[in-house]
This record gives structure tokens, sequence and C-alpha cells, in this order.
């Protein structure tokens, strides 16, 4: 009995040094556990607003895809406008001209008609 006994403590030690080295790293997992259970609310938090930001950028490309189509529509207005304006410069330039035309071909009708 004592020979087998002796047999049985190495055994029973070695199985103690195994169950303490369990009980440590089940200790450590268990630590990093509640360490990550208390990162879990901010996760959630950030998590929304994540989710609030993808809105708002969903928002804004619709904005600017609407921003798009009102500059195309203002481009094509000024363009139209620049087109009357040179019509307008023109037909101004045009009545000027003729206006100068009258004013020098006046005086010299003035010179040969006799004075009062």
């Amino acid at each position: 009995t004592v020979g087998g006994v002796a047999k049985v403590v190495p055994i029973m030690s070695s199985l103690a040094a195994s169950s303490a080295a369990i009980l440590t790293k089940t200790t450590s997992s268990n630590e990093r556990m509640e360490e990550m259970l208390t990162f879990l609310p901010r996760q959630t938090a950030m998590l929304e607003e994540v989710q609030q930001a993808l809105v708002r950028v969903d928002t804004l490309s619709r904005e600017v895809s609407s921003l798009r189509g009102t500059t195309g529509a203002l481009r094509d207005e000024v363009k139209q406008q620049s087109v009357v304006v040179k019509r307008m410069d023109t037909t101004l330039w045009n009545s000027e001209k003729e206006g100068l035309r009258d004013a020098l071909a006046a005086p010299s009708s003035a010179a040969t008609s006799p004075k009062p």
C-alpha cells in the first residue's frame, strides 16, 4: 500500500499543479471577459454613431446629386443669357454706329443749309 501511495503522490502533485494552472488561466480569462464586457456599451454607442453618420452621408449624397441638377440648369441658363447679352451688345453697337453716322451726316447738311 505504501508503494502504491508513493506512486500516487507525484501524480496527485502533478494534477494539483495542473489544476492550479487551469485556475490561473480561467481567472485571467474571466478578467479579460469582464474587461470586454465593459467595452460593450461603448461599442454599442459607437455603432449607433456610425449608423447615424451613414444616414447623414446618404442624405448629403442625395443633396449633392440634387445640387448637380440645379447647377446644370443654372449653367444652361447662364449660357442662354450670354447669347442674349451678345445679341443686345451687337444691337446696341449697331444703334450707336447709326447714331454716329447720323450725327456726322447732320453737321454737313446743316453746314450746307442756309442760316436764318
